[in-house]
């Protein structure tokens, strides 16, 4: 979870490149547009780029959906998901390799 500038994120990886994604706050509008916001990244020094979010429209207080992107290379060992509203948040995830 990343609880700066007033808005709380909670993200949770539902798969590799799918995650549920909570925003809270009580002060400033969640006005911002997910897919235009948020990268991902692996160790690799690839980039991905959302495809869609399904989940509750721009504005308000409290949204939540699901952030999909496309597929992640299968050699990565990390993936970095990076949020940048009006500040920069970094999740990071290690890929459990099989």
């Amino acid at each position: 979870a990343n609880n700066q500038n007033d808005v709380e994120f909670q993200v949770t990886p539902l798969s590799i490149n799918e995650f549920q994604i909570t925003m809270d706050t009580h002060s400033v509008d969640l006005g911002f547009d997910l897919t235009k916001i948020s990268t991902l990244h692996d160790d690799l020094g690839n980039d991905y780029y959302p495809l869609e979010w399904e989940g509750s429209e721009p504005g308000g207080h409290h949204r939540n959906g699901v952030l999909r992107f496309p597929t992640i290379n299968t050699n990565a060992k990390s993936i970095t998901l990076v949020v940048t509203d009006t500040i920069r948040r970094e999740f990071e995830w290690k890929l459990k390799k099989t």
